[in-house]
């Protein structure tokens, strides 16, 4: 049943007194602007590398980190016995991706490898 109105929605007040898990941000969290900054500052955060979108290149760096996981969609988990062995990568256009896989946590990661001798050396492969 649809109601004539969409619920009220309510700002609630910021809690300061909330502490961010770490007190250090990487590059990879993309702090990119004042505002930002000042609010994980106010939540404990003490030291916060500079974004990467205001990066020239993200060439080397995370840019991507995913519970999605490749290896377990094409039924080739690390934790359960895989076929395949070695490094997978991702190439879109001139882009190059080394696919990092962090199993303890389940995690997948895509580091920006375009331009780089490892991407070069991976696209030679046939």
């Amino acid at each position: 049943e649809r109601t004539a109105q969409p619920p009220e929605h309510r700002i609630l007040r910021e809690n300061r007194a909330a502490r961010y898990p770490s007190e250090r941000l990487a590059a990879e969290e993309n702090v990119t602007n004042r505002l930002a900054e000042a609010f994980y500052r106010d939540h404990g955060v003490r030291e916060i590398a500079r974004g990467l979108d205001l990066e020239p290149t993200t060439v080397g760096h995370v840019v991507l980190r995913t519970a999605y996981c490749i290896r377990r969609e094409i039924g080739e988990c690390l934790l359960r016995r895989p076929r395949l062995r070695g490094e997978l990568w991702l190439e879109r256009g001139r882009s190059c991706y080394r696919l990092d896989f962090d199993c303890a946590r389940c995690e997948m990661s895509l580091v920006d490898c375009t331009g780089t001798a490892e991407g070069a050396n991976e696209r030679k492969k046939p």
